[in-house]
């Protein structure tokens, strides 16, 4: 321990997963406490049954964006929101983006992911059943952002694949589909560029080029989202 942690006590279930206990604000008048599960091989912040905040007569945020998950089981779609904060203990984490995943059960759900741990240090003290959050100096936690709407994934031969494209975002009215290939963004070839890169250039409000396997090279401008990305 160092000045500066905090200790929360976790719980590891039959399965080896570990859950912590947290608090979600989910707007000015309502917040809950409760155990969520930690998840280090999922790149999202948070995931959430939607069946709570609507069976509970919860008010979201407004501005919502409909998304996709994939995994063994195939696509997931599902709204995404920033929630005002989470708190570990005495740390307070503001502005959180939520992924809200279609369950028939409210307690389904409540998961933690990689993309919101990795903002800090972590220890887990399986001995004395302790799960120590230290934060790293110098380090202030934002969420990223999906502002074209575009989930790109990477091909063996470097190009990169247009695995799903948003609803609604600059990336589909530009005409971009999935299974389109991308061979080149802003002048840069796909093969020079990693999903991360992507994940980066397109958290920020830009303008970009981006050439398919078609030689069709079309224009996708970002911006902030109200209420989602910004305030």
């Amino acid at each position: 321990m160092k000045g500066g942690d905090t200790n929360l006590p976790m719980d590891v279930t039959f399965v080896n997963k570990i859950s912590i206990p947290i608090k979600i604000r989910f707007n000015d008048t309502f917040e809950t406490e409760r155990d969520v599960l930690i998840d280090t091989g999922s790149r999202h912040y948070m995931k959430l049954s939607s069946s709570f905040p609507t069976d509970s007569n919860i008010d979201l945020p407004l501005a919502q964006v409909e998304a996709a998950d994939f995994g063994m089981s195939g696509m997931t779609k599902h709204k995404r929101v920033t929630l005002p904060s989470v708190s570990f203990g005495n740390i307070d984490i503001e502005n959180v983006k939520t992924n809200l995943i279609p369950s028939d059960d409210e307690d389904d759900w409540w998961v933690i992911g990689s993309a919101l741990m990795n903002q800090f240090v972590t220890v887990i003290d399986y001995r004395s059943q302790q799960f120590i959050i230290r934060p790293y100096s110098n380090l202030s936690f934002h969420s990223r952002y999906n502002l074209a709407g575009l989930d790109l994934r990477k091909l063996q031969n470097g190009d990169l694949l247009v695995k799903y494209v948003f609803p609604n975002l600059p990336a589909e009215r530009a005409g971009i589909k999935g299974g389109d290939v991308i061979t080149s963004i802003n002048q840069a070839l796909a093969t020079a560029l990693s999903e991360e890169d992507w994940i980066a250039m397109n958290a920020q409000a830009n303008q970009f080029v981006m050439c398919t396997k078609s030689q069709e090279c079309v224009n996708v401008t970002t911006t902030a989202i109200k209420g989602y990305s910004s305030d």
